[in-house]
């Protein structure tokens, strides 16, 4: 299963070139955590993206895929994303993968400073693997320091459940950098 997704993933990677297609490029970090993202508005309507996590929680390594599409909608002072990712969820010993559904959304608060936040759940219905349910829930404050570039600060809880087990991917506080092309 590992190789379908690896291939998966590669392929629709590959697929965008990110001159021709990408809007912004996401870093996110913490000492425990570094996040990659590509997100890509196909119209005003819709929006794709693609990321990677690889994080170092709990004394375990642990990575994150996901590929997502999204309806989406921008004005002046709120940008806001509902839909849903496929997600898989790697460490050395258990894998999760299935849809997970949410969305995000941005308010400015004043010109150039914004808080957003995202959420996304999976149940059991819509998860294999080794894990029943996934969810990944962040708050963030931002400013856009200048036109195509922002810093922002955030909370995040990222984990899989198994019944009283749960695989915490990240839980704490994550330092970003958005760059829009």
């Amino acid at each position: 299963m590992k190789s379908w997704f690896t291939l998966a993933f590669t392929t629709l990677f590959s697929l965008f070139s990110l001159q021709s297609y990408a809007d912004s490029f996401d870093l996110a970090l913490s000492n425990e955590l570094v996040e990659i993202e590509f997100e890509a508005d196909f119209s005003n309507a819709y929006a794709f993206d693609l990321s990677y996590l690889h994080s170092i929680y709990e004394d375990r390594s642990k990575n994150l895929t996901s590929a997502g599409f999204y309806a989406r909608t921008e004005n002046d002072v709120l940008r806001a994303k509902l839909g849903g990712k496929f997600i898989w969820v790697n460490t050395s010993d258990s894998n999760t993968y299935g849809l997970a559904l949410g969305g995000s959304i941005i308010g400015y608060v004043i010109p150039k400073l914004w808080l957003g936040g995202e959420a996304y759940y999976s149940p059991n219905i819509l998860l294999g693997g080794d894990y029943s349910t996934f969810y990944d829930i962040s708050a963030n404050i931002g400013y856009d320091v200048m036109e195509h570039a922002t810093v922002y600060l955030g909370y995040r809880n990222l984990a899989a459940d198994e019944d009283k087990n749960t695989l915490g991917v990240y839980k704490g506080f994550q330092l970003g950098f958005r760059f829009r092309i």
